[in-house]
């Protein structure tokens, strides 16, 4: 949602040099813009019906070792990209992998099984 704001604010910025009449033009609607996204952040923080509209869940992509192709085309994750994350955090194989979720902004975050000493 941060990232539809940050583009809506810089075409508002584009067309205030040089779109509008004027330079007020174009900070008056900067400055709606980014009313609306505190707006927004405020009613998804305090009301969990709101943050559910406007932000994505985590979808799970590895359960026990094991790939959950179904989830990843959703994603569009490839197992090479998907093994490129998991090298970048330590995790040379699946099976030390309890899950793993694709995030609402894009990154992957990894639970691993707990070694057993």
């Amino acid at each position: 949602m941060d990232l539809v704001f940050l583009f809506l604010i810089a075409d508002a910025a584009a067309h205030a040099l040089g779109g509008y009449s004027t330079v007020t033009d174009g900070l008056i609607v900067i400055t709606i813009l980014m009313g609306w996204n505190f707006l927004f952040n405020f009613l998804s923080f305090h009301f969990p019906l709101i943050e559910r509209l406007v932000s994505a869940p985590s979808l799970q992509v590895i359960r026990n070792g094991q790939l959950i192709r179904r989830n990843m085309r959703r994603e569009f994750l490839t197992e090479d990209e998907l093994m490129e994350h998991l090298r970048l955090q330590g995790i040379d194989d699946l099976k030390e992998v309890k899950a793993a979720y694709v995030e609402g902004e894009g990154q992957i975050t990894v639970v691993c099984h707990k070694e057993s000493k």
